[in-house]
């Protein structure tokens, strides 16, 4: 026990002493008042301030200099969740082939291209046809010259009596030949065109995105664009992610699905130099279209949905 000496506290004499008992005084004090949770949410804070920010995942796609490749990138950076993913983009122009091998080794991690069963079996697709199925009306490059050929054509039989050129691995060979049509393969694409013309098939269907800028291409050979059939069949053009990426598809399948509902897509495509000016010069209103069928859909080919598709009768 403490002495006082003169009548004054003895704690006088011992200034560090005061001092520390009143600082421990003060600290018990604020301790009882928040329950001992003073401390702990002081760590906290300092914990939370030291959690580093999470930066959005990078997606990177390969993008040639084809006009197709143009549209999905720009689609791509229109309906992306910008807080949670940014496009890298490998600038490189390559076979679908190759395109393939680079998302199986994760080199790339969205991939763009006419659906077949044989590619959802190895890639999940997300389901939502990007061009409305535009890329299933087919229009013919021919020899110049031969177009009252294709004037008498008035039914699908009569269609079936010609011989249509097509590149061996196209899935276009396959939807022909189940078709109940002629068709003569080459295994390479540029000979398809000079063999067209020296008249060994009567026509290359191709989709209404191409023919110009081939015949543009080809001048020398004395080609032309048919102006009055057009073959159709569903054929989608999805994006696809690797089979272990469903986050991925649920974000790409919403955002599609926000533009579409927003009356934007509907814009964007429309509006988009590949899809307004061939659309135009395709004239699908004034053509005898021939609807065949696509044995290479899937059952979660999403036919149900009439807003995906473009109809020439209502549009």
């Amino acid at each position: 026990m403490l002495k006082e000496r003169q009548g004054e506290p003895v704690l006088r004499d011992y200034p560090y002493l005061f001092r520390a008992l009143v600082a421990c005084s003060i600290s018990a004090c604020v301790t009882s008042s928040y329950g001992g949770d003073f401390a702990s949410a002081s760590i906290t804070h300092s914990k939370a301030r030291a959690k580093p920010i999470e930066q959005p995942r990078e997606l990177r796609v390969i993008s040639g200099p084809h006009q197709i490749d143009g549209y999905a990138v720009e689609l791509l950076n229109r309906i992306i969740d910008n807080e949670r993913y940014r496009l890298s983009i490998i600038p490189m122009g390559v076979t679908q082939k190759r395109a393939l091998e680079q998302m199986d080794r994760k080199r790339s991690d969205i991939f763009w291209a006419p659906t077949t069963i044989a590619l959802e079996e190895r890639l999940q697709a997300v389901y939502f046809p990007v061009f409305k199925g535009l890329l299933g009306y087919r229009i013919f490059l021919i020899p110049s010259g031969t177009q009252q050929k294709f004037s008498a054509i008035e039914n699908i039989e009569q269609a079936r009596g010609l011989i249509y050129g097509q590149m061996s691995s196209w899935t276009d060979t396959r939807i022909l030949i189940h078709n109940q049509f002629k068709v003569l393969t080459t295994p390479t694409y540029h000979s398809l065109f000079p063999m067209l013309a020296k008249q060994r098939f009567d026509a290359v269907p191709r989709g209404i995105f191409e023919p110009w800028n081939e015949l543009a291409s080809h001048r020398e050979l004395g080609l032309a664009v048919e102006q009055e059939l057009a073959f159709s069949y569903t054929l989608p053009f999805y994006f696809f992610v690797r089979k272990d990426e469903k986050e991925l598809a649920n974000m790409l399948y919403d955002g599609l699905n926000a533009y579409l509902n927003s009356g934007k897509f509907d814009q964007y495509l429309f509006e988009h130099d590949l899809v307004r000016h061939n659309l135009e010069r395709a004239n699908l209103h004034n053509r005898r279209i021939f609807y065949l069928q696509n044995p290479e859909l899937s059952e979660q080919t999403p036919l149900d949905k009439d807003y995906y598709w473009y109809r020439v009768n209502t549009h």
